[in-house]
């Protein structure tokens, strides 16, 4: 029986060190100790569970079920920017960040910028609501390759200041996004000299046999106080044998960002400006 959940486990193997002795547990998890001995040692396995070496007289004087600890197997995780192939995350010495599906639908950001912002991988300048120029250790516009399914957005030549070229993925209609933190010039070139933000789209399934065609949709609506966003998203999936589609369409309307009314008590006029037409007092001293 499973140590944590306490349901029966099928096909667990019990072998005993005497050859042509084995048993198998049945869907109710119980198995037939007739064919070991009271002194063969019995060792108990399963693919899922750690396995067990006791005496077949101590099953049988078990009072309850044989409790089995199940195995905890950690698959390395994969990534694909680092040098164009997929490769184990553990054997690439380079910093790189995922952000997977479900960490970007558990978000549900506005935007690519407030994604990559709120994942704290990077410092995303940003100054109105269309902006978001993401920057790596201090680099930022030309010296950040933007990729998108392996298409660059920018180049060497692109301009030294804020780059909002970010702002026009939606992100919505990503599947993960990779941030390379430092040069990765040997694989993608000059213009990366900051970093890389790898964003890989959505793709659709394509049916397992022919005549099968699959149909996958999706659709929201999204109002923000904050701001007065307003969004409107669907995606449809299609796939067949040989041919599978993928398709997003969003709609957004932001408002205007505005700070808070409560002001501290202490700094009451933190990040105010003064007017040039507001009145002054000017005193005069004669001698």
């Amino acid at each position: 029986m499973d140590g944590t959940s306490r349901q029966p486990v099928v096909g667990v193997v019990l072998t005993s060190t005497e050859p042509g002795r084995k048993a198998v547990s049945d869907s109710t998890g119980r198995v037939d100790l007739a064919v070991f001995p009271d002194s063969a040692w019995v060792r108990v396995e399963h693919i899922a569970y750690d396995p067990l070496r006791v005496r077949a007289t101590a099953l049988r004087k078990l009072g309850g079920p044989l409790l089995l600890t199940p195995r905890i197997t950690e698959l390395d995780a994969f990534v694909f920017s680092a040098s164009r192939f997929k490769e184990a995350r553990r054997d690439v010495p380079e910093q790189i960040d995922v952000l997977a599906r479900k960490d970007i639908a558990f978000d549900a950001p506005q935007s690519t910028g407030d994604l990559l912002q709120n994942s704290g991988a990077l410092f995303v300048q940003k100054s109105q609501m269309g902006g978001g120029s993401p920057v790596i250790r201090g680099f930022e516009a030309s010296r950040v390759l933007l990729v998108v399914d392996g298409v660059r957005m920018n180049n060497a030549i692109y301009r030294a200041g804020h780059l909002q070229d970010i702002m026009t993925v939606d992100p919505n209609a990503l599947e993960r996004i990779e941030v390379i933190s430092g040069p990765a010039s040997v694989v993608y070139g000059s213009d990366a000299l900051g970093g890389v933000i790898h964003m890989m789209t959505r793709s659709a399934p394509f049916a397992d046999s022919a005549g099968t065609h699959l149909f996958h949709g999706g659709a929201f609506a999204r109002y923000s106080s904050a701001n007065n966003e307003r969004t409107v998203h669907a995606d449809v999936s299609l796939g067949s044998h040989k041919l599978s589609s993928f398709t997003s369409i969003t709609a957004s309307d932001l408002g205007d960002l505005r700070q808070g009314s409560q002001r501290l008590s202490a700094y009451p006029d933190f990040g105010k400006s003064p007017s040039p037409w507001s009145a002054s007092t000017v005193r005069t001293l004669r001698l």
